[in-house]
């Protein structure tokens, strides 16, 4: 099912401790108390020129030339789109140059993103109408940071994969989701649909106009999420399962060490988390790429969470290597 992962992150790297010493009253041992704390010490920023879409085209066209063969679909995972509308696969479709009969199409999603978009391309090669397909998750997070939300900015990085996902599809037993509505309070950037603020069912009611216009992230109710329902949602799945390999979507290393404890099997984490930060849905193909791993006959649990609440699951038994690559932009 899958045949590559090619990852592009920004070429600008920037070190937390640095993006913190910035911050008024930030002392040297704070600073090392964020970064103990996170788990990044590096992450990856676009310049104000690039965007989703360049991430994703720089990912994908590698992944293309590489193929050497038609597209039959493409789907983008991403909540920073370049424009509310047209959609970023629409863009990507045409730089890409493929063909008028590529179903193309775009889904809102966040952290559980990657294993989504997964689930419905595996949907869709099932139908066996549709060979080849292009899965393009990630965001460009900093677009909706303010510069002086350091805490925030220092955990956050820049990433757009793609995935190539050909051939037959596999069982839906291997996939496995969870949603809380109830969460969608907690985290989201409440100006940029078209709520009205203080209105019937504006969820960010309780926000001032200007922690609307950026990302809002009430961390305590995130990390008290992350705790409270994935590591019981993997425990369940695994029960009569082995993997190889195990990989979270990196939040932070305080919240995975604290769901990492309370699993009840053997497993192999794979990271990015240090070097690139959070990059929202782009972070379970990232660690992927970021370990030079030969996947071939491996079990690999992806799980993704956050944003909704909404998570994730997919045990992917692969029956062949994976192409990994890094690019820079």
């Amino acid at each position: 099912m899958i045949k590559s992962i090619y990852t592009a992150v920004p070429r600008d790297k920037y070190e937390v401790s640095e993006l913190l010493s910035s911050a008024p009253e930030m002392s040297s041992d704070k600073i090392e108390e964020i970064i103990s704390s996170t788990g990044i010490s590096n992450t990856r920023i676009l310049n104000d020129d690039l965007n989703t879409s360049d991430l994703f085209y720089k990912s994908a066209s590698a992944v293309i030339d590489d193929y050497g063969e038609e597209i039959d679909a493409l789907i983008c995972v991403t909540q920073t789109p370049d424009y509310l509308c047209p959609n970023v696969a629409s863009l990507l479709h045409h730089r890409l140059g493929l063909s008028k009969t590529c179903l193309t199409f775009d889904i809102n999603q966040g952290c559980s993103g990657y294993i989504y978009g997964l689930y419905i391309a595996n949907q869709i090669v099932k139908s066996k109408n549709i060979n080849s397909i292009l899965l393009c998750v990630g965001d460009a997070n900093h677009k909706n940071i303010k510069k002086d939300n350091y805490s925030v900015r220092s955990l956050f990085g820049d990433a757009g994969s793609t995935t190539l996902i050909v051939g037959d599809g596999v069982d839906d037993s291997l996939f496995l989701f969870g949603s809380d509505g109830k969460g969608a309070k907690h985290l989201g950037v409440p100006s940029y649909g078209f709520r009205k603020p203080n209105t019937d069912n504006d969820v960010f009611s309780k926000l001032s106009l200007d922690e609307r216009d950026a990302l809002y992230m009430d961390g305590a109710q995130v990390f008290m999420f992350g705790i409270r329902e994935v590591p019981k949602f993997v425990n369940n799945f695994m029960h009569d399962k082995k993997t190889d390999y195990l990989v979270f979507h990196q939040a932070n290393k305080s919240l995975l060490d604290a769901i990492e404890k309370k699993l009840e099997f053997n497993f192999m984490p794979l990271y990015s988390l240090h070097e690139y930060g959070n990059t929202s849905s782009a972070t379970i193909p990232l660690s992927i790429c970021n370990n030079e791993i030969d996947f071939l006959n491996k079990n690999i649990l992806m799980c993704g969470f956050g944003i909704g609440w909404s998570w994730g699951q997919f045990m992917y038994e692969s029956n062949s290597n994976i192409n990994t690559k890094i690019l820079e932009l």
